[in-house]
Formats: structure tokens, C-alpha cells, sequence
């Protein structure tokens, strides 16, 4: 051994170096490695910025899904169906002609969205419609059903109707004022006012519905109904024998659900202008049901059990339905007759059975 490696042979062991010294020259000394617990890299790419390198790799979370909108109502013309849903936007659907829909727009399946309304109630006509907006004005759609005939291509303000809690729309137009008054205009009184004008006769808790005539059901189920008598004298006559959950106005007539069977009465003027009422000249014995709708086309009856519709057009089969839940709250009878579930969902007839309309 030479002097030189001996010297270093003492050096390293007074050093502390490795015991395993070969011939060759000292080996460079290896990489560390990583503290426990640490992650480690691959091979750095030198493309890569550096602050890049540097940063931990974090997955992106999804955002989280938005809840499908409910429906809070539903309500129809002759020919075409709204919802308001729980974002105070509606949307409607079926015939467009004369802007029924809230818009120039044509005949639509899908539900098209009224543009730049925003509403806390709707209440629909024969050829349009109207909404409580959340700011409490009453604005109106389609042709005018205040016996002026004007075509209102969106929703228009409706002067007069302010601060309003609740609309209601058919042969005219009346609100429930935030107090408690009810203000009506319109052509059910054959001779209607110009100017909105207090009706004490529908005022107090109960439905309002403003079909062929204004009739008021009360909490008692019990039933009034504007009179124009042949010498031209207006009154309010109680509808004798009928006493019921729900009312509903449309298509000339007027149908409250009893136990045994939906019992209707119409315009004709014999009944109206003798101050009488026939509540059996349209009746369909439909057993059970608890919520009626009534159109040109349909009336129809909800049970516990099903939908059931009949036709007013002999040429058109009769539908039964069945449905159990979720429990039906609201039923429509527009050309097609629609539900309203408590889940919010609205279903509508189509090809021979309820099929859900997609409003999210």
C-alpha cells in the first residue's frame, strides 16, 4: 500500500467514512431521501414554470348541482296553461295566437318564459292573462278581457291595480287589495264601469271566480252569483243546494264539486236574467272529487284516486286517469287539462295520459 493511500485510509477512519472503500476513487455521495410522509415527484419537466413545479396538484370540485324549480300555481285559458314558480317567474305554454302566451310568440308545447315578469299570483282568461307582480301591480297579456278588445303583446300595467294581493281573471277583472277590499272592471256586468269599482258582494275569505258571471264561494262552501234580472236591476242570489270545497269558472258555466256528483249551471239568459240558477244543466257524475276545472272543452273532477275528465265535444272520448301521489292541489281544463302535485310538478294530458312537463 502507498504512503498517499495509507494517509487517507487514516483520514477516513478518523473521519467516520463508509468501511467499504475500494480501489477505484471515492464515489460522489447519493441523493437523500424524502422525510416520511412526503410525496414525491417523477422527473421534473423543464417546460414546467417554476411556480408550477412548486404547487401540489389539487383536483377542481364540481359545482354543486342547483335544486330543480317547484311551481307554486297553475292556472289556464281556453287554450293555453301557465305556472309560476317558486323563482316568481312564469312560463306558459299552448296556443300563442294574440300573445296568450305573455309574447309574440307562436304555438309552443314547451313552456316559454314571459320575459321581465316577475309575480306573486297569476289568474288566466279566454284569451290571455294577468299577475300579481311582486312590487303589487296587476299587469295583463293577450286580448283585453275588459271589453275593449285591445291586443296587449306583453305584460302591460293595468292602472288602478295597486297594491294588490290577489288577482282573479275571466269575463273581467277584479284584485283582493292588501285591505281585504275587492275592485272589479270588466263586462260581467253587462253594463261595466270605467273606473275600478269596489265590489262589497265578493269581499270576505273564499274563492272568486269570474266565469260566465262573478260567483263567490265562501269558507262555508256556500255559493253567491251576480244577477242581472229581466227589468235591468242587479242583485246577488245564493246558488240553492250547492255547497262545496272548491269552485271553478269557465267555458259559460260555473261547476262546484259535491260528494256525488260536479254540479255546473251556465249563462244561458233565462236562468240569469230570471234571477235563477239551474246548478244540474251541466253536471257530470263524478264521485268524490274535491277539485274541479271547466273549460269549452273539458270538465274536469279530482279524486283521491284519479283524474277524471269528461268531454264536451260528444265526438271526444272521456278520460280516467289514475294518480294517488303525490296528491294532486290544483287541476286545470284548457285543451289539454293539467295538474299541479304537491311536490310542485305540473303533468298535462297528452296522447291519453299525464306525462310531466318539464318547467326547471
Amino acid at each position: 500500500m502507498s504512503a498517499l493511500r495509507a494517509v487517507f485510509l487514516v483520514a477516513c477512519l478518523l473521519s467516520g467514512c463508509s468501511s467499504s472503500v475500494t480501489d477505484g476513487p471515492p464515489s460522489t455521495q447519493s441523493a437523500a431521501p424524502a422525510p416520511t410522509g412526503q410525496a414525491t415527484r417523477g422527473p421534473v419537466d423543464p417546460s414546467e414554470p417554476p411556480a408550477a413545479q412548486n404547487q401540489p396538484s389539487e383536483e377542481t370540485s364540481p359545482e354543486p348541482a342547483q335544486p330543480p324549480r317547484r311551481v307554486d300555481a297553475i292556472d289556464a285559458g281556453e287554450s293555453h296553461t301557465c305556472a309560476l314558480r317558486d323563482d316568481a317567474t312564469v312560463a306558459c305554454w299552448g296556443d300563442g295566437g294574440h300573445a296568450r302566451l305573455g309574447s309574440i310568440h307562436p304555438t309552443s308545447a314547451v313552456p316559454v318564459e314571459v320575459e321581465g315578469l316577475r309575480a306573486r299570483g297569476i289568474g288566466l282568461h279566454r284569451y290571455g292573462g294577468c299577475a300579481v307582480t311582486l312590487e303589487g301591480r296587476v299587469e295583463c297579456w293577450g286580448i283585453s278581457n275588459l271589453g275593449r278588445g285591445a291586443i296587449q303583446e306583453r305584460p302591460t300595467p293595468i292602472p288602478g291595480f295597486e297594491g294588490v294581493r290577489e288577482v282573479f281573471a275571466g269575463n273581467g277583472l277584479c284584485a283582493r287589495f292588501e285591505d281585504e277590499s275587492v275592485r272589479c272592471v270588466g263586462p260581467w256586468r253587462h253594463d261595466p264601469p270605467a273606473d275600478v269599482t269596489r265590489v262589497r258582494e265578493l269581499e270576505g275569505t273564499g274563492q272568486i271566480v269570474l266565469g260566465p258571471t262573478a260567483c263567490r264561494r265562501s269558507e262555508g262552501g256556500g255559493v253567491r252569483c251576480f244577477v242581472r234580472s229581466r227589468d235591468g236591476s242587479n242583485s246577488w242570489a245564493r246558488v240553492p243546494g250547492v255547497r262545496g270545497d272548491h269552485i271553478d269558472g269557465g267555458g259559460a258555466r260555473v261547476c262546484v264539486p259535491t260528494p256525488a256528483r260536479i254540479r255546473c249551471w251556465g249563462s244561458t239568459d233565462w236562468a240569469r236574467r230570471a234571477g235563477q240558477f239551474a246548478p244540474d244543466v251541466f253536471s257530470e257524475e263524478i264521485v268524490g272529487a274535491r277539485l274541479v276545472a271547466t273549460s269549452p272543452y273539458w270538465i274536469c273532477g279530482v279524486t283521491d284516486e284519479a283524474l277524471d275528465c269528461r268531454a264536451q265535444d260528444p265526438s271526444v272520448t272521456d278520460l280516467r286517469l289514475p294518480w294517488s301521489r303525490p296528491r294532486i292541489v290544483a287541476v286545470t281544463a284548457a285543451r289539454e287539462p293539467c295538474v299541479l302535485d304537491e311536490a310542485g310538478r305540473v303533468s298535462c294530458v297528452r296522447d291519453g295520459a299525464l306525462a310531466p312537463v318539464e318547467l326547471d
